[in-house]
């Protein structure tokens, strides 16, 4: 089956195929607005993960009319009430300054003197297609540090340590992190989903 991402994030995209190599899943040919030479930008103004998963997948499928998947994704720190969440890519600010985000996480750790802080990351993606439309869920517990590990990734991911490892997501490989992540559950999730619908 074509599957849109709606996503104009190159990581994100790639990790989504890598996920899907890992499951051995091979019936899904992905597709991004840039094959059809378009960046669509929609306005994430949702105030959860499942709002701005919504108003992405909406978008993209009402442009392109495919069967359509956007996730919603962030970091949840118990120490901050599950800050910054659906805020995560905004922490600090400006919208995708990864740099910036990390900073005052950092931060606010050091100014609480904590060497570490229970987290997680989760990622709500929704899927949307002619027949319906329906959402699946994926967590990774773990814990944050304030120091910065590792140099694959992105986001918060070279300070984050997932429960059962010492290394952080930035200091794992590809393949590692995406046996395990919060995306890697969701897009299981996923395929799941789909295959118990017949729509895979």
């Amino acid at each position: 089956m074509k599957l849109l991402v709606a996503t104009n994030n190159k990581h994100k995209l790639s990790e989504i195929k890598q996920i899907l190599d890992l499951l051995s899943c091979n019936k899904i040919d992905l597709l991004c607005s840039t094959d059809f030479g378009k960046k669509i930008v929609p306005q994430e103004i949702g105030t959860t993960y499942y709002e701005n998963a919504t108003i992405k997948a909406r978008v993209f499928f009402q442009e392109f009319k495919i069967s359509t998947i956007a996730d919603d994704s962030g970091l949840e720190i118990d120490f901050l009430d599950g800050k910054p969440g659906v805020f995560s890519s905004c922490f600090a600010g400006e919208e995708g300054n990864h740099n910036e985000n990390r900073k005052k996480v950092i931060e606010i750790l050091q100014e609480a003197n904590l060497k570490e802080a229970k987290a997680r990351f989760r990622c709500v993606i929704c899927y949307i297609d002619n027949n319906e439309e329906f959402f699946v869920e994926g967590t990774v517990e773990g814990k944050i540090i304030p120091e910065e590990r590792g140099e694959n990734g992105f986001g918060y991911d070279s300070m984050f340590i997932p429960d059962g490892f010492e290394k952080t997501f930035a200091e794992m490989t590809d393949n590692e992190k995406n046996r395990i992540s919060h995306r890697a559950n969701a897009i299981k999730n996923l395929v799941e989903k789909l295959k118990s619908d017949n729509i895979l």
